[in-house]
This record gives C-alpha cells, structure tokens and sequence, in this order.
C-alpha cells in the first residue's frame, strides 16, 4: 500500500509539473516573430516570419512590417507552410512589397477546411539584399491572427527583429575567356571577312566594360568594346579582317588586354588560330 501510495504522488507530481510548464512557455499569449541577422554589405539572405499559436486555432494571419531601404531592400516575399502544415489548401490575400518605403505587407487564410492550425510554423520567408551599412529594425504591425470564425485572436505577442549590416561587400568574382572563334577555310587574299568570336564570364560576378583584339601575325588589325558581361553568361563580339599577304597566317584573340578587370584566371585571356591564305581562284568569262 505504501508503494502505491508513493507511485500515486509521484504521478500527481509529474503531472502538476506538465501543468505548470505549459502556461510558461505560452504565458504571453500566441506569437508572431522576425528573425534577427548579422550580414555582410552585399548580402543577400533570408528570414523567417513564424507564428506560434501556443494552442489558439488560426485559420488565417496578416502583417506589415517596414525596415530602412537604405540598408536593405526586398528580393521576394514567399508563402510559408504554416497554414497549410496538415495539407490543407491556404491563399495569398495580399503580398506586397515598396522598397522605396521601406515596408511590406503579407496575409494568408485556408480554404476548404473548417479547422484551423495549433502548431508552430513559418507564415512567409523574406528574401533581403544588404544595400547599405547600419542597423535596421523589423517591425511588425498590423498584425492579426484569426480563428476558424473569421474573429480575431486576441493577445497576440509582436516580436521584431533587427539587422546589423557591416563590412564590406563580398568581392565580385569573375573569369573573362574567348572560347570560340570563326576562321573561314580558306581565306582569300585581299577579301573582307568578319568573324565571330564568343567571349564568356566563367564565374558568378558581373564584369565592366573591357575591350577585346584580334590580331594578325602580331598586329592588331581590330578591336571592340564590351559594356559589361553578367557572371555564368557569353557575348558575342564581331570583328573584321582582310588578309592581305598569301600563305599562314595567325589570329590571336585577347580579351581584356589593358587589364581593366581583376580575374580568378589571368592567363586564359587568349585564342589563338591559323588560317590558309591563297590567292582567290580566277574566273574566266567569254561572250
């Protein structure tokens, strides 16, 4: 009986804790958070917009939040899979972004279900550039939490989020090449010919303006300027030639020769071909 006894308070004891547990995690009520970040100038990264319902059952949820567009500016505002986390179907009432305000608005309900979620969730990810140095707050307002019965929830708890932008921004990295030149077989002395010549960026960054050459047998007979060249992309850049000397001759293209931009490979600038000159063949005519 004594044994019986201490099991029955030692289960009472464990369940008085649950209880007592549960009130303080949700103590403030249901939630809506921004994550906070430290980034680099230059940056582009994500945060979270989550809801915890801490038990209350939410059917649809709405935002605004505004930050300094100084310092950061929108790339995308996504839906998340808090509304929609037991498979439900859930729509996009508004979603909205102003980078010259600085702010942007957000809202969502389910549909086709009577039921709303109790669990934790991401509402929507934000998608962030660092356009500028300093910090910034995330403030939300405007927020609301609705039940199944389209009323809203009350006490809902607002936690904003700051990001801290420092340093200096990620160097751009790029790799100019040509990798593909156009050569006519065989060239005919004294003829005019163009030639295509592809130039690409093998890296992620974004090139300036750089000029590229052709020569022949070591003299530059033309060049172009490239505005600009975007990373993971090719241009093509037209040149024109007459050879004017029968027998081989070679073409050298070289892209970037006055070094106007800081490559991860400097010495893949060149391409080189030869190419058969002879005499064009005659044509008789008789009448």
């Amino acid at each position: 009986m004594r044994q019986i006894g201490r099991d029955v308070l030692m289960a009472i004891a464990v369940i008085v804790c649950v209880l007592q547990l549960v009130p303080l995690a949700c103590a403030a009520g249901p939630s809506v958070t921004v994550d906070s970040r430290d980034v680099s100038l230059g940056e582009t990264f994500t945060l979270d917009v989550r809801v915890d319902p801490c038990g209350a059952e939410v059917y649809g949820a709405q935002y605004t939040l505004t930050f300094d567009p100084a310092i950061l500016q929108v790339v995308s505002q996504t839906k998340g899979d808090f509304l929609t986390q037991d498979g439900a179907s859930s729509i996009e009432v508004v979603n909205t972004i102003n980078n010259t305000l600085g702010k942007l608005e957000y809202g969502e309900t389910r549909m086709g279900v009577e039921n709303g979620v109790t669990r934790a969730g991401v509402l929507a990810t934000i998608e962030f550039e660092a356009v500028g140095t300093g910090s910034t707050g995330l403030t939300l307002s405007n927020v609301l939490l609705s039940d199944p019965s389209a009323q809203p929830i009350a006490g809902v708890v607002q936690n904003n989020g700051t990001v801290n932008v420092g340093g200096s921004p990620p160097p751009t990295v790029v790799d100019l090449t040509p990798t593909a030149l156009s050569i006519p077989d065989p060239a005919y002395v004294n003829h005019d010919y163009t030639l295509d010549v592809t130039v690409s960026n093998l890296e992620s960054g974004d090139a300036s303006a750089f000029n590229v050459t052709l020569k022949a047998d070591g003299m530059i007979v033309d060049d172009k300027r490239v505005d600009s060249l975007t990373g993971d992309s090719d241009t093509t850049v037209i040149f024109n030639w007459k050879p004017d000397t029968i027998g081989t001759s070679t073409l050298l293209v070289e892209v970037d020769p006055d070094d106007e931009i800081a490559e991860t490979d400097e010495l893949n600038n060149t391409l080189s071909a030869t190419v058969d000159v002879v005499e064009a063949a005659r044509t008789n005519c008789y009448g």
